[in-house]
C-alpha cells in the first residue's frame, strides 16, 4: 500500500490562461508539469501539450506570468492558491412564513 505524501506547497495552486476575454483553468496535465518545474526552481517551463502544440510559461514578468506559444504569441496567466476550508456548514435558517397582504379599495 502506497502512502500518501504531505501535500507540497503548489499543491493548492490553480493555474488559469486568460483567452477570449475570460480566465479559463490550465489543464490538469498541463497544471501538474507547470507545478514541477517551478517546484524544482525553474522561472521558465516548457510545457507539452497532449497533442497540440508546445508552449513556454514565464514566470518573472513584471505583470506576472505569461503563456508564450511556438509562433510568439504571449498571454497572460494567473496562478492563485485556492484553500478549502474543513469546516461544516451550518444549517439553513428556516424560511419566513410568507406575509399576507390584504389589498382593499379605498374611498376617496
Amino acid at each position: 500500500v502506497a502512502e500518501a505524501s504531505a501535500p507540497g506547497p503548489l499543491d493548492s495552486l490553480r493555474i488559469s490562461i486568460w483567452r477570449g476575454a475570460d480566465w479559463h483553468p490550465v489543464p490538469s496535465g498541463e497544471s501538474a508539469q507547470i507545478k514541477s518545474q517551478v517546484e524544482h526552481g525553474s522561472e521558465v517551463v516548457e510545457v507539452r501539450t497532449g497533442g497540440g502544440p508546445s508552449y513556454s510559461v514565464d514566470t518573472t514578468g513584471k505583470s506576472g506570468w505569461e503563456q508564450i506559444a511556438e509562433g510568439g504569441r504571449r498571454r497572460r496567466m494567473r496562478a492563485m492558491h485556492v484553500f478549502w476550508a474543513d469546516v461544516p456548514m451550518p444549517e439553513a435558517a428556516p424560511m419566513p412564513s410568507r406575509p399576507s397582504v390584504s389589498w382593499s379599495k379605498s374611498s376617496r
